[in-house]
């Protein structure tokens, strides 16, 4: 019971990833086609949004797991 949860949480965050990183890629070609918006600007904001969602992942997985163990 408890692997099956742990995968159905993996495979979410997966497709949450997936899913963001095509809107990013999309977005980021619009923006530079479009927009005019320099790739350097574009790759240096999705690093920091990345690295923060990622954070705000780590957390919220770990944060659920505690209160499962109570």
């Amino acid at each position: 019971m408890r692997t099956e949860m742990i995968l159905a949480k993996v495979a979410a965050v997966l497709t949450f990833v997936a899913s963001a990183a095509m809107v990013a890629a999309g977005l980021g070609q619009f923006a530079h086609e479009s927009v005019g918006v320099p790739r350097e600007i574009i790759r240096e904001n999705a690093i920091i949004s990345s690295v923060l969602l990622t954070g705000i992942l780590i957390v919220g997985l770990l944060a659920n797991a505690s209160d499962n163990e109570k």
